[in-house]
């Protein structure tokens, strides 16, 4: 019986030892933000808040489809001018139903003006789209494209 038992605790530890490392390297899936911006939320913290190219600090060509054009080597910056400090998660996402995120940046905006530097992303036809939140709340969408 003791030897019954003995074996059965092994195989259990065994088990257990498997199924802890094939979990172990297997990162949390990020997600976006998704819906509707909370423009209250945004007034609370925001004075402004603009995607630009860091180089000129310009907002790209408008388009009516796919919201801001930008040459595939900008590095796009994300500037606000906060009324108080904050915490901002910014995340851009691939346009094409995919879910996928290209960037997922935290930031501590102090009182006043900062900026988020998102970097360059690569030539894509359905565009990205920049998803701020504020305290897990979605505050402000920018959708973008890259030529």
């Amino acid at each position: 019986m003791r030897r019954q038992f003995r074996r059965v605790a092994v195989a259990a530890l065994f088990l257990l030892a498997c199924q802890c490392s094939s979990d172990s390297g297997t990162a949390p899936t990020v997600q976006c933000a998704s819906g509707s911006a909370d423009e209250a939320l945004f007034n609370q913290y925001f004075d402004r808040m603009a995607l630009v190219d860091r180089a000129t600090g310009l907002p790209g060509q408008a388009d009516p489809q796919l919201g801001e054009r930008y040459p595939s080597n900008a590095v796009l910056e994300l500037r606000m001018d906060a009324k108080a400090a904050v915490s901002v998660r910014t995340c851009v996402e691939v346009r094409d139903g995919s879910g996928t995120v290209a960037r997922d940046v935290s930031h501590s905006a102090a009182t006043g003006s900062s900026g988020v530097e998102l970097g360059s992303f690569a030539a894509n036809a359905s565009g990205y789209i920049v998803r701020v939140t504020v305290n897990a709340t979605l505050v402000k969408n920018f959708p973008f494209a890259t030529q």
